[in-house]
């Protein structure tokens, strides 16, 4: 059994492959460049010096503008990919499955391809959606895309009307130096040193920041990964900066519980090593980068870029959060302790490090307050609380605007005991300026 991308192979009468070649790929066309894609993430592919080519015909267009690349097989059953799909080899959705419905073209966000969905070996398509696919196009999309299929197609008429040939390609070609494009990516984010400490507790992971950087990177082995369910940056963790997480090890990695509070564009789990199974039950707030290894998602979302061997089963996977069009940041916490009816005041797990005034606060049921005033160990709220939530309880702080800069804004806050002290030291010093 081979896992990862085929380039070229003859069969044998069972279907496996007996010889496998993999040719020097030829330079990229001189002519019809891809135009530059205005975002500036995910951060990973904009950094390297390989390029990621990708030719229909005449015309020289890139991996970047795929929102999921796998280098083998994907299969999922319902679920949706919000930008577009990519596969070297075979295709297997079940009903209702939806690609593309977050393509943005007509306003410049994202650049126009012909083809939404492209897969290099046989697909099945249950039933579901490929968009852009009506003219004039839905808000935010352009010119209708299509489909590629390199082998057979099971569909829906609907769908195989939406089938398009390609004139000229080499498309296994050009997966050859995508491959080893993203393989050198992830060895070079790999090589970099870490400038963060971290420890857990209490099933989180507790990251210690030396100072205002606008690059992080941690190094974990997966045991650690899978043993935490949240996330605690310091107070000194640049709210807004790139996130590098090289998960080191042989063994699987697991994603569950919440999410890193950080841009998911801005940050990319580098899953090391091949033959690896990446198991997704919850939120991912990141693009994988895991070209030899396999994803398996049975729940939550992936908010990135995702770059695997294999995807053994989908569920969804959204677009990256980028700076260049940046939504708003949930940062996941548990309260320090009880929160009463009628209080404007909420005490925070260790410290209030990442709130700011103003960010938007919900509470279980949907109660929503914005944060008038931060102090060190709480912050407090523009109303009362209208219901009783006790220690531990899991609410959500929406940063509104993530990529401005968020100096700390923590106001000290005298204890009684401190205050009184400070009075009967101001009295001694007055009464010795009289004597």
């Amino acid at each position: 059994m081979i896992e990862g991308l085929v380039v070229a192979a003859s069969y044998d009468t069972q279907g496996a492959a007996s010889q496998i070649n993999v040719p020097r790929c030829p330079a990229p066309p001189q002519t019809n460049p891809p135009p530059p894609l205005p975002q500036s993430c995910p951060f990973f592919e904009v950094e390297t010096q390989c390029t990621l080519p990708l030719r229909f015909g005449d015309t020289l267009y890139s991996f970047r503008d795929f929102n999921v690349v796998s280098f083998a097989d994907f299969n999922a059953a319902t679920g949706d990919v919000e930008g577009r799909l990519i596969t070297a080899r075979n295709l297997n959705l079940g009903s209702g499955y939806s690609i593309g419905a977050e393509i943005n073209t007509a306003t410049g966000k994202d650049n126009f391809v012909p083809y939404a969905l492209v897969v290099g070996g046989d697909a099945v398509f249950g039933s579901g959606a490929v968009f852009p696919d009506v003219s004039p196009p839905a808000p935010n999309q352009g010119d209708v895309e299509g489909i590629f299929v390199g082998g057979n197609f099971t569909a829906p008429n609907f769908l195989q009307l939406r089938r398009l040939p390609i004139l000229s390609n080499n498309l296994q070609g050009d997966f050859a130096t995508a491959f080893q494009c993203y393989s050198g990516i992830a060895a070079a984010l790999a090589a970099k040193s870490t400038n963060v400490d971290f420890h857990v507790q209490d099933l989180g992971l507790f990251i210690d920041c030396a100072g205002d950087n606008s690059e992080y990177v941690l190094n974990l082995d997966a045991s650690v990964l899978n043993s935490i369910t949240w996330y605690k940056p310091s107070p000194e963790c640049t709210f807004g900066a790139k996130w590098v997480i090289n998960v080191r090890g042989n063994g699987d990695v697991n994603f569950n519980g919440d999410h890193l509070p950080s841009l998911s564009g801005a940050t990319t789990y580098n899953i090391l090593g091949s033959g690896r199974t990446i198991n997704v039950n919850t939120q991912v707030n990141g693009n994988i980068l895991a070209p030899t290894n396999t994803l398996n998602q049975r729940g939550g979302v992936i908010v990135g870029k995702v770059v695997v061997g294999t995807v053994a089963f989908a569920l969804q996977v959204n677009i990256p959060n980028c700076p260049d069009f940046v939504k708003p940041v949930d940062i996941p916490q548990n309260t320090g302790g009880d929160c009463n009816k009628g209080d404007d005041k909420v005490p925070c797990y260790d410290d209030c490090g990442q709130y700011r005034e103003d960010d938007d606060v919900e509470f279980p049921g949907g109660e929503k307050k914005k944060i008038k005033k931060v102090h060190e160990n709480e912050y407090e709220v523009d109303s009362v609380l209208q219901n009783n939530y006790p220690a531990g309880t899991r609410m959500v702080v929406t940063v509104t605007d993530p990529v401005a800069r968020r100096p700390s804004i923590i106001t000290p806050e005298a204890s009684g005991a401190m205050a009184t002290a400070a009075s009967v030291l101001l009295i001694v010093a007055m009464i010795a300026l009289l004597l």
